[in-house]
């Protein structure tokens, strides 16, 4: 990560940032320090995430990245970009049957 105005701004931003790689991304983004240390040291998304886990684990997502793509099973998105591809046209076409688009 390279220094800036910003990451100068954060006390020991390097051992921060090799710590908490996620902080020099977000730095680098531009958001604030301030933000960025209280997102990560606090839990004020703890339960959007832990409700995203339930419903990808009721759709029985075990890994990321993964799709679920027209209401199939989940698939790895850990794909070449053809099949990719291949695979929302179909789910296009099954939506414009049923849904008459």
């Amino acid at each position: 990560m390279r220094r800036t105005k910003e990451t100068a701004a954060v006390p020991g931003w390097r051992a921060g940032v090799k710590a908490r790689p996620h902080l020099g991304q977000a730095l680098e983004a531009g958001l604030g320090a301030g933000e960025v240390r209280a997102v990560l040291d606090g839990d004020a998304y703890g339960a959007t995430v832990r409700s995203g886990e339930r419903d990808a684990a009721g759709l029985g997502v075990t890994g990321v990245p993964s799709l679920v793509i027209g209401g199939g099973p989940p698939l790895s998105a850990v794909q070449p970009p053809e099949a990719l591809t291949r695979l929302l046209k179909r789910a296009v076409r099954a939506e414009g049957a049923v849904g008459g688009a």
